[in-house]
C-alpha cells in the first residue's frame, strides 16, 4: 500500500492565508462527534471540514501535507491518544511545510495545552533536534539506568518546562502562555506514557517514585511578576503599557481568554460607564481613574483601600471585573472582610496584588488583620497541613457592598484607609447591556494607556484619593454603618475655645452643653442603643477627623471641676428640629 502523501480534507480547506486550518489528530480523529463539538466551539462555517491527522498519517510525518502552505495559524485538537512524540512530528511537519507562525496544541477539553509556536520558529532556523530525533539517539536503557538518569531521561523526552512550587506544593508547566497547574495524578500519566514510548516495563511503584524524584528534581518556581497581565495574543506591561510576546519569565500562572485589541486605543463605552457613575462630578470621576491606576500599578504602599458602595445594579461590579482584568486574574483573589479574621482563608492572600470582595456582607468588627495588610505590615497564614507562617502582603484591596459597614478600631487607622466610591444611580433599564462587560474588555487597551497618560505622577493620583476620603457621599456611607459619624456632623472643632462638657450618666448638665446628654437625646430621638460614656469618649474625637474636622480635640478641668472640651454646635437649634423629626 502506498504511504499517503497529504493528510485528509487539506485540499478543502480555504485559500485565505490569515484563516486558521484547524487539525484534529490522534488515535479517535474520525470521531465526528468531536468535529462537531470543535466546529461549534471554533465558530466555523456549518460545512468546515478539518484536517483529519490519524495514526496512518502519523506514521508517516514529517513527509505527509497537513496543512496548506501559505497558512499563518494552525489549531491541533487532540482526539484520543497522542504521544509527545507525535506531537513533535506534527509540530516538524508545519515548520517545514507551512508558513504558520502561531501554532497551538488543545485538549479534549478545548482547553490549550501547549503554544508550540516558539518551537516552530526554532525549527525553521535550525535550532535544536526535534525531540524525534533525541529520544532516538536517547532512548532510555531502564535496566541498566539509575534512577537519576531515568529522572534526566524524563526530562529530556518531556517537551515542556516544568517547574514546583514548593510553598503550596504544586508542579507547573509552560504551555506557551502561561504556567499552568498539573495534577500528581497527570504527572504520573505523564510517567506512564514515558515509559510505554520506550517499551519499558512498570509498575503502581515504580511511576509513583519516579514522580517523587521528578518532584524533588524540579526547579522552585519562582513568584508572578505582577507588572505583567496574560492575554491569549501576548503579555501587557502594566506600568509602561507596553505589549511584549509571551515568555515563561514573566511565571503567569494565567492569561485573560481573550487577545488584547492592541490596534485602537479608544474606550467609549468605558467612557460611558464613567460619565454615568460619576454623574457630572469630576472630583468622583478623577477618584474612579486615580483608584483604578493604583491597581493597575499596585501602588499597596499608599495604604488606601477602595469600597464600592451604593445601590444595586448601580456599576460597582463594572468597576471590580476591570480592576481584575487590568491586575491580571493569577494575581488576584476573592476574600471578604470575615475570610481576613481567619488564619487560613488568608493563605489565599500569597502572592496576590489585588484582594477583591465582589458581594460584602454587613460587617461590624476592629477588622485588625485587614487594618494590618493594609497598613503594610506582616500578618499570620496557614497553610493545610503546614505550621503557621508570617507574611507580607503587597496588595491593593476593593470591595463592592450595598450593606452598611461599622468599623470598630478606636485610633482611626481604617478611617485614614478607606475610600468610599458611592454609587448611587441605578442603571436604567434601556442602558443595560448584557454583553455591556465583554465590551468594556475589549477596550482594555485603551483603558491601560488612559490611565497612564492621565497621571504621569503617581503622587497625582494619591492626592486625589487622599483629597476624596472626606467627600460628603462617602461620609453619607460611614454614618450609615456607625451611627456616631451621623451624630458628629453637629459638631465642629475650635482652637483654644471653650466648648460643651463632656458629661455623663450623673450630671446636672443637660443636652445644651454637655456632649453625652446631647448623644443619649440624639439616640432617643433615633430609637438606637447608645454606647457608654468610657467608648463614647474614645472614639468621638476619631470620628470627629473622619467628618472633616483637623482640629485636635483637647480638654480641661473647668472651675467647677467639671471636663470642659473644644467642641462646639455648628447650629444647636436646627440640629435638634432635625433629630427630632
Amino acid at each position: 500500500m502506498s504511504k499517503p502523501k497529504t493528510a485528509y480534507y487539506v485540499k478543502k480547506q480555504s485559500p485565505n492565508p490569515h484563516e486558521a486550518v484547524h487539525i484534529v489528530a490522534g488515535s479517535e480523529s474520525w470521531d465526528k462527534e468531536r468535529w462537531q463539538m470543535i466546529k461549534e466551539w471554533t465558530q466555523a462555517e456549518p460545512n468546515y471540514q478539518p484536517v483529519i491527522v490519524d495514526a496512518k498519517i502519523l506514521q508517516n510525518l514529517p513527509a505527509c501535507r497537513i496543512c496548506p502552505e501559505q497558512k499563518k495559524a494552525v489549531s491541533i485538537f487532540k482526539a484520543g491518544e497522542l504521544s509527545l512524540v507525535e506531537q513533535e512530528k506534527i509540530i516538524v511537519a508545519l515548520a517545514k511545510q507551512t508558513q504558520a507562525k502561531s501554532v497551538g496544541f488543545y485538549d479534549e477539553a478545548l482547553n490549550l495545552i501547549f503554544n508550540a509556536s516558539e518551537r516552530v520558529a526554532e525549527i525553521r532556523q535550525g535550532n535544536g533536534d526535534s525531540v524525534a530525533e533525541m529520544v532516538a539517539g536517547n532512548a532510555p536503557n531502564f535496566e541498566a539506568s539509575t534512577q537519576k538518569e531515568i529522572v534526566e531521561s524524563f526530562l529530556q523526552w518531556h517537551t515542556t518546562p516544568l517547574k514546583r512550587d514548593i510553598v503550596f506544593g504544586r508542579t507547573y508547566r509552560y504551555n506557551g502562555l502561561m504556567w499552568e497547574l498539573i495534577s500528581d495524578e497527570q504527572l504520573k500519566r505523564q510517567c506512564m506514557a514515558f515509559f510505554e514510548e520506550f517499551n519499558g516495563d512498570y509498575t503502581a511503584n515504580k511511576i509513583n517514585k519516579l514522580a517523587e524524584l521528578i518532584i524533588l528534581k524540579l526547579a522552585p518556581i519562582p513568584l508572578e511578576n505582577p507588572d505583567f497581565v496574560g492575554f491569549q495574543n501576548g503579555v501587557l506591561n502594566k506600568k509602561t503599557g507596553e505589549f511584549l510576546l509571551h515568555s515563561p519569565d514573566y511565571f503567569l500562572r494565567a492569561v485573560e481568554n481573550t487577545a488584547l485589541n492592541t490596534e485602537s486605543t479608544a474606550t467609549p463605552h468605558f467612557d460611558d460607564w464613567l460619565a454615568f457613575v460619576s454623574d457630572s462630578h469630576e472630583q468622583k470621576r478623577l477618584a474612579i481613574l486615580a483608584g483604578l491606576y493604583m491597581i493597575l500599578t499596585n501602588r499597596h504602599e499608599w495604604g488606601l483601600f477602595l469600597e464600592a458602595s451604593g445601590v444595586g445594579g448601580g456599576g460597582k461590579s463594572v468597576l471590580g471585573q476591570i480592576a481584575t482584568i487590568l491586575n491580571g486574574q493569577g494575581h488576584t483573589t476573592i476574600l471578604d472582610l470575615k475570610g481576613f479574621e481567619d488564619v487560613k482563608s488568608r493563605s489565599a492572600l500569597i502572592g496576590k496584588t489585588l484582594v477583591y470582595s465582589p458581594d460584602q456582607k454587613p460587617y461590624k468588627g476592629s477588622a485588625d488583620e485587614f487594618k494590618a495588610m493594609t497598613g503594610g505590615d506582616p500578618i499570620k497564614v496557614k497553610l493545610l497541613y503546614k505550621d503557621e507562617i508570617e507574611i507580607k502582603v503587597n496588595a491593593v484591596f476593593v470591595m463592592s457592598t450595598n450593606s452598611p459597614l461599622l468599623f470598630t478600631d478606636r485610633n482611626g487607622g481604617i478611617a485614614r484607609r478607606r475610600v468610599i466610591i458611592p454609587f448611587d444611580r441605578e442603571i436604567p433599564p434601556e442602558k443595560k447591556d448584557v454583553n455591556f462587560i465583554d465590551k468594556v474588555k475589549a477596550e482594555i487597551y485603551g483603558i491601560v494607556q488612559k490611565l497612564l497618560a492621565t497621571f504621569p505622577e503617581p503622587s497625582t493620583a494619591r492626592q486625589i484619593l487622599e483629597n476624596y476620603k472626606g467627600a460628603s457621599g462617602g461620609l453619607e456611607i460611614k454614618s450609615q454603618g456607625n451611627h456616631l459619624i451621623d451624630f458628629a456632623q453637629a459638631f465642629k472643632v475650635a482652637n483654644d475655645e471653650l466648648g460643651l462638657f463632656w458629661g455623663s450618666n450623673n450630671t446636672d448638665k443637660n443636652k445644651d452643653n454637655a456632649l453625652y446628654q446631647a448623644y443619649l437625646h440624639y439616640c432617643d430621638c433615633q430609637n438606637l442603643k447608645p454606647i457608654n460614656l468610657f467608648t463614647f469618649k474614645q472614639a468621638l474625637p476619631d470620628v470627629l477627623k473622619e467628618t472633616g474636622q483637623t482640629a485636635k480635640v483637647t480638654q480641661h478641668r473647668s472651675t467647677g471641676g467639671y471636663m470642659r472640651t473644644n467642641i462646639q454646635w455648628k447650629n444647636k437649634d436646627a440640629t435638634f428640629k432635625e433629630w427630632q423629626g
